[in-house]
């Protein structure tokens, strides 16, 4: 693979295009407002480097935040592949748009996005690690899911989900949301779109929700329940014991 190599501390400006793998290796890069750098072959940010995005940063392919790197700004992301962080991931304001025609896993190294869109044509988002999104979740196109697996994510806003684009908890994870008083959506569901609405008339808190695709005799186990049952089982919990007085409406097919 080729790789685009950085030496030197520079700003970006204007518009670039990287037919190759934008590499910067332990060297500090800014690409200012109004600039734009679109890397065909991944971003590799890593060895102490520092990528500061205040423009926009495209790539069809991976981006990859590691060895003690910084990647930072207040600008726009537009991933196709997977985002890989283990090192320092300071969001900013900044956007991340996932788009493209492949799926996505997500490790996000425990540091949090600020906005997340999903504007993918084909394939799903799907977390390799518990995710915290501290301002907006926006679905933009129908097909679009984000997959837990057995990882949490935790959201403020969440909009444009519908049956066609929501979140879905395969596993053991949960959709993190806080909820007071005003109705709150969980868009959630597994093999179709079965979302809950909480309503907490005590003191504000986090809930966790998922739903799976059967009803047990014990809850989380023991045999299916078939006789009198929606064939759905809502897992909700509460991030501190007592002081809500919980509204709940759920939805089934």
């Amino acid at each position: 693979m080729k790789k685009y190599r950085v030496t030197a501390v520079f700003c970006l400006l204007l518009a670039i295009e990287v037919h190759a793998q934008f590499k910067n290796e332990g060297v500090y890069i800014n690409i200012t407002p109004g600039s734009s750098v679109i890397a065909l072959d991944g971003v590799v940010n890593t060895d102490g480097g520092t990528l500061t995005v205040e423009g926009t940063l495209r790539t069809p392919a991976d981006l990859t935040n590691t060895t003690s790197a910084t990647l930072q700004g207040n600008g726009q992301y537009f991933i196709g592949g997977n985002w890989t962080n283990d090192a320092v991931f300071n969001a900013g304001m900044s956007s991340v748009t996932f788009t493209g025609d492949q799926g996505s896993m997500v490790t996000s190294g425990g540091d949090a996005f600020y906005d997340l869109s999903l504007d993918k044509t084909t394939g799903d988002l799907t977390l390799a690690d518990d995710m915290n999104v501290a301002n907006t979740l926006d679905f933009q196109a129908a097909d679009n899911y984000i997959v837990l697996d057995n990882n949490n994510l935790q959201v403020l806003h969440i909009t444009g989900y519908d049956a066609t684009r929501h979140v879905r908890s395969t596993g053991t994870g949960f959709l993190v949301r806080t909820v007071g008083g005003s109705p709150v959506v969980f868009p959630v569901g597994n093999t179709s779109y079965n979302p809950a609405t909480l309503s907490n008339a005590g003191a504000s808190d986090l809930y966790f929700v998922r739903v799976a695709d059967a009803v047990l005799s014990d809850g989380d186990a023991g045999a299916p329940l078939t006789a009198d049952a929606v064939d759905r089982t809502w897992f909700i919990e509460e991030g501190t014991p007592d002081g809500s007085d919980l509204t709940l409406e759920v939805q089934w097919n």
